[in-house]
């Protein structure tokens, strides 16, 4: 898995909404747009099941970001999220990624600052919902 999907999949089972439930993030076909320092675009479906942290309360969402982190070997800090917005850092033992990241049901944007080996990548995601699975 690369370090993108890696932070991506942090931070979509991470992203929660308000003590309501909500769907931030709908299940469905997504093109994400990465740009950056590796600049390319990809389709993938997120099943409802791929999701279900993401539309949880506060306190799901937390223990679902941290839980999804040490499967990866990664500790969360300095965790943040406001309903909308959700940023954290994930410190493995060669890297770590500080994201930020926006949902909107239907949309997202997110700024993944990778830090390894003394060298700092940036990259940008843009996502949006095709529609459907095929």
């Amino acid at each position: 898995m690369t370090n993108r999907n890696i932070i991506l999949a942090i931070g979509l089972t991470a992203c929660s909404f308000s003590i309501q439930a909500q769907e931030r993030f709908r299940p469905g076909n997504w093109e994400i747009v990465f740009t950056g320092d590796n600049p390319r675009t990809s389709t993938t479906c997120f099943t409802a099941a791929m999701i279900q942290g993401i539309n949880g309360t506060p306190s799901e969402v937390r223990a679902d970001t941290d839980k999804t982190a040490a499967k990866r070997k990664y500790k969360v800090e300095d965790y943040k999220f406001d309903g909308t917005t959700l940023s954290y850092t994930a410190v493995g033992a060669d890297r770590t990624f500080v994201n930020t990241a926006s949902y909107h049901g239907d949309t997202f944007e997110s700024l993944i600052v990778t830090k390894t080996g003394g060298k700092e990548f940036t990259t940008r995601q843009k996502g949006r919902r095709l529609g459907a699975c095929p």
